[in-house]
């Protein structure tokens, strides 16, 4: 009889209250259920709070320190009881059934650290276009993506938690260094994860980009020099 891989969905939230409870109910109705869903809220100021604690026993809610995307993501993963971990964006949403089709490749190569799927991003419904993102890609493409990995805990803990230092561009960090330590990985040839585009995440990225990512790809190039293979 195949193990069935019992997963941890985490959500982090700053201010998200336009988005969340979306985000949330995407995860309810998967077909293939996680075994907790935690929303950490990252010290916001908006109604996040209440329309997560509506969802009553569906959820866990933990608040925290204001700290960013990074500290969100770590504090959940410190909670987390499954043996599998899955993140998702409090404004993007999952189709029903991403975590049934990452659960099934989990059970099927016992060797695989890591799951992606396919993501499509989308402009919000009652949004303009942000300012200097006419050339930004709606299609489907390769999801290599936070709200669209499944990870086991084990494998997730090699590489260590996200690093708090960014702003932007943790999830790149991190899974520079899973590629680093050789960690095994598939995607999923479907679009599962649906990012939302809107002018807040559009213009925060913006706004840090630049920068965070010039630091991210120098300790890349700085961990692969000192790397002895």
């Amino acid at each position: 009889m195949e193990h069935k891989p019992l997963v941890s969905v985490i959500i982090p939230v700053y201010n998200g209250e336009r988005f969340l409870a979306e985000a949330v109910r995407s995860v309810l109705v998967q077909i293939y259920q996680p075994i907790e869903v935690i929303v950490v809220d990252d010290g916001s100021t908006d109604a996040s709070a209440s329309i997560a604690k509506e969802f009553g026993a569906a959820l866990r809610y933990c608040s925290i320190q204001h700290g960013g995307p990074a500290a969100a993501r770590n504090e959940g993963v410190r909670l987390a009881k499954g043996e599998f971990l899955s993140f998702l964006d409090a404004d993007d949403v999952w189709e029903e059934d991403k975590l049934a089709i990452q659960a099934e490749l989990f059970a099927h190569q016992e060797s695989l650290d890591m799951c992606f799927t396919g993501i499509q991003q989308f402009l919000s419904s009652g949004s303009k276009p942000p300012a200097g993102s006419a050339e930004m890609h709606y299609g489907p493409q390769a999801g290599y993506h936070c709200s669209a990995l499944m990870v086991k805990k084990d494998a997730f803990f090699r590489v260590g938690l996200f690093n708090e230092a960014w702003r932007t561009g943790e999830f790149i960090d991190w899974y520079a260094r899973a590629k680093s330590m050789k960690l095994t990985e598939a995607v999923a040839q479907r679009v599962l994860v649906k990012r939302r585009i809107h002018e807040h995440n559009f213009t925060r990225g913006q706004r840090h980009n630049t920068k965070d990512y010039a630091r991210i790809l120098k300790e890349v190039i700085d961990r692969r020099r000192n790397d002895p293979q």
